[in-house]
């Protein structure tokens, strides 16, 4: 293949399959771009570079074409008006190819010209190559979501899987429905390593990523936070002072360190200090403390209406609130251009853009405040 193709402005294969006198036609006198179009759309008097071959056999490649039009056409008028050719000029050059194998290749019959089981054989592989180098060279960086089996991978945090894939998928389902999806918690420090090593193609979440390299966009803000506490809670009212939000047990959750910090900070200005009970790792795993005990927690709002669908549940304003954060999908500069890569960027910034309170959706851009008929919150 590597001797096969060389790429430039226009391509150029190298071969001859005998030495060329001034009395011969070239095989290609005049030929199209075939590799640049499907094969049913070659057309055009754009030519491809014949040059001698470095090799001794002087293999001509330029014939796999010249089988594949005889192939699909059955006739050497179509043939030669699909390569571009005169007649005369492709009769010459498949003269040569019966020279070059020893073998007629194609008869005429009743039916019309028909391949020989040589041409045939040859001609399986030639599709073949020519299908492979058409996709894997020259249609590098073409993407169509529509056809695509592409599988992408999406990082995403524990918190951004429970409140965000559903949408995503649902999203992806219809403008790429043949692609795979393949989703992976990573955690903060992995982020950049992962984007630059390219195991990873986005990463959706509220990371704080340092790194020149890693290029970011922001997608919308986060839901606010509120109080979760059991239904039938005792010591709690209609709404949670905040004398009774420091006297109550808590549950937090370690991913969750801004906003720790936030209300820690907040409580030491008033002379406060909160009883932190119990600690988990995940805030998605606050919800199911918080049912079996006396715990409150302080969670995003869009993860407290989904834990009061599977458990008995109340939902209290806090008299401490740590600002929402914005939601950002980070990628490296390294596949910046991926076509592929570049149309999720897109589709997840369109699902979102039109959300209520959505941030910019890049720096210096203006904010977008329309309605949307999906919600989206994480954080």
């Amino acid at each position: 293949m590597a001797a096969m193709v060389a790429c430039a402005n226009r391509v150029k294969l190298d071969f001859m399959f005998d030495s060329v006198t001034s009395d011969d036609v070239p095989l290609f006198d005049c030929a199209v771009p075939m590799l640049e179009r499907p094969a049913h759309e070659v057309h055009g008097a754009a030519r491809i570079s014949i040059m001698h071959g470095v090799h001794d056999s002087r293999a001509d490649l330029n014939f796999l074409f010249l089988l594949e039009a005889l192939l699909d056409e059955g006739s050497v008028s179509a043939a030669a008006d699909r390569l571009g050719l005169s007649q005369p000029a492709l009769s010459h050059a498949l003269a040569r190819l019966r020279r070059r194998f020893g073998d007629p290749l194609f008869v005429k019959t009743r039916a019309g010209m028909r391949p020989t089981p040589t041409a045939e054989r040859i001609g399986q592989v030639s599709r073949t190559v020519l299908a492979l180098v058409r996709e894997e060279i020259l249609e590098v960086g073409a993407f169509d979501p529509a056809t695509t089996t592409r599988t992408f991978t999406l990082g995403l945090s524990e918190m951004a899987t429970t409140i965000l894939l559903g949408q995503i998928i649902e999203r992806l389902a219809l403008g790429a429905p043949s692609a795979r999806l393949r989703v992976v918690s990573l955690r903060e420090k992995d982020v950049a390593p992962q984007l630059e090593e390219g195991q990873v193609d986005l990463v959706v979440g509220t990371y704080a990523i340092k790194s020149p390299s890693v290029m970011q966009q922001s997608l919308f803000k986060a839901s606010d936070y509120v109080c979760l506490v059991r239904t039938g809670h005792r010591g709690i009212g209609t709404s949670l002072s905040l004398e009774r939000f420091v006297a109550l047990p808590h549950v937090v959750a370690t991913q969750n360190s801004r906003a720790n910090d936030y209300v820690a900070k907040a409580l030491r200005a008033k002379g406060l200090d909160r009883r932190v009970e119990v600690e988990v790792p995940s805030l998605v795993a606050l919800p199911n403390v918080v049912a079996h005990t006396d715990c409150v927690a302080l969670v995003p709002r869009a993860l407290a209406l989904l834990a009061q669908r599977a458990a008995p549940l109340r939902i209290l304003e806090s008299p401490i609130r740590p600002p929402a954060p914005t939601v950002r999908q980070y990628w490296h500069q390294r596949f910046n251009a991926d076509t592929g890569v570049t149309w999720l960027r897109t589709t997840l910034r369109d699902l979102w853009r039109q959300a209520p309170d959505v941030s910019p959706a890049a720096p210096g851009s203006a904010p977008r405040r329309t309605r949307t008929p999906r919600s989206a919150s994480i954080s």
